[in-house]
């Protein structure tokens, strides 16, 4: 099984065609259910790259000091 693109996808479920069993499988393994409780970084845009940025303890004080007042 395999993740597809959607163009893909699309011209195997257009009107009259009847998709395989393989075909529908990667069609689930294409997508993230909304049940899934842990989606990877990787499949998310934008992420790794926020996620590699490192907390500077003084910007979040100066952030706070600013939020307060």
């Amino acid at each position: 099984m395999a993740i597809r693109t959607i163009a893909q996808l699309k011209a195997w479920f257009r009107r009259g065609k009847y998709p395989t069993e393989e075909q529908f499988a990667d069609w689930l393994d294409s997508y993230v259910h909304k049940e899934e409780s842990i989606i990877p970084v990787i499949q998310v845009e934008g992420a790794s790259g926020a996620a590699q940025q490192k907390y500077v303890a003084s910007e979040g004080h100066e952030l706070e000091r600013q939020t307060l007042n």
